[in-house]
């Protein structure tokens, strides 16, 4: 499974590179970040804020993603798709 470090790309979403390309992640996007010493499994979604990870419980949110590592679970496609 491909991971990446996240950043915020010049359109303000969640992005990580991997050897393929680059994948943006948009409203709806499946991902695994490891943050708390685990993969978490949550989607990623927008608000006023910006964007940020819903875990899958639907209550945790972290917007701060810059530089936690990232990766699409088995199966899973960035909404915002290869670049």
């Amino acid at each position: 499974m491909e991971k990446g470090a996240l950043f915020k790309n010049d359109r303000g979403r969640w992005e990580f590179n991997t050897e393929r390309g680059s994948v943006e992640l948009s409203c709806g996007s499946v991902v695994e970040i490891f943050a708390f010493n685990a993969w978490l499994r949550g989607r990623i979604e927008a608000d006023r804020q910006g964007y940020c990870f819903l875990h899958e419980n639907d209550t945790d949110v972290i917007r701060d993603l810059a530089g936690t590592l990232a990766r699409l679970p088995e199966g899973a496609r960035a909404r915002g798709g290869m670049i």
